[in-house]
């Protein structure tokens, strides 16, 4: 049996950033805003996956963080990809992330062996906040992300990664946790 699954550092959604979804949602309803309580950093998306590896991949995770010590993000600036004038992916930037970098290049390494196939693009540690239907000008959602390109959003303590389980279901996805691997 199979699942959808992906390997991630939650992250809280709350205070400030919960006041520019907000925003950006007024800017525009049509773009899907992340619920808070959903809200993490992708450090591995591993798509249908056997139950049968998830041993295997538990073990990648703990190899994965390995001789890391807790640390602190800083969430900072809004972006967007492709581009601001035509946002499809409305992003906040991270500071000191660069051990979110070694663990995505880590796990890249020990699920090859499993199966899962490497990323074609390097990882670009980002926290996606709302996504658009379909790339467009939208006026006022530019502004706002002018307007917060060098906002500080906040602090977040990271000390874990998580094996996600995500079942898409019209009114958004479920996410549970599958595993965990805790930083030393």
């Amino acid at each position: 049996m199979t699942f959808r699954a992906f390997i991630s550092v939650d992250i809280p959604g709350e205070g400030r950033l919960e006041d520019i979804l907000g925003r950006l949602h007024l800017a525009d309803p049509t773009l899907k805003t992340v619920d808070p309580s959903l809200m993490h950093i992708t450090l591995k998306f591993l798509g249908d996956t056997e139950e049968s590896k998830v041993k295997a991949i538990s073990e990648a995770m703990r190899k994965a963080v390995d001789g890391l010590a807790p640390f602190e993000l800083d969430l900072k600036g809004l972006g967007a990809f492709p581009r601001k004038d035509r946002p499809r992916v409305i992003w906040v930037g991270l500071e000191n992330a660069q051990p979110l970098a070694v663990i995505a290049r880590r796990l890249e390494d020990l699920l090859s062996p499993l199966g899962f196939e490497p990323e074609r693009r390097g990882f670009t540690p980002h926290l996606t906040v709302a996504r658009a239907r379909v790339e467009r000008s939208i006026p006022a959602v530019r502004t706002i992300l002018e307007e917060h390109t060098l906002t500080y959003l906040g602090k977040v303590h990271v000390d874990r990664v998580r094996l996600k389980k995500s079942v898409l279901t019209v009114s958004g996805p479920i996410y549970t946790t599958v595993d965990e691997a805790s930083f030393r």
